[in-house]
């Protein structure tokens, strides 16, 4: 039977997952609110950024790496 090996804490994989949260809030926010507001497209561009770290925020904590 093969076992896992995590690197992650269960207090870092928590903290991991409150800020990919976090993060994922703020940046739909914005985007809603930059969609609304009708920014160039250049200008949301750079919420790439925050969606970028939520997303790998996300996957480290779910897979523990």
């Amino acid at each position: 039977m093969e076992q896992k090996v995590s690197n992650l804490c269960v207090r870092a994989q928590a903290a991991m997952l409150r800020a990919a949260l976090f993060l994922m809030t703020v940046s739909l926010a914005l985007s809603v609110i930059l969609v609304r507001v009708d920014v160039s497209s250049w200008y949301r561009l750079a919420l790439f950024v925050p969606f970028a770290l939520a997303s790998t925020n996300l996957y480290q904590a779910l897979f523990r790496t």
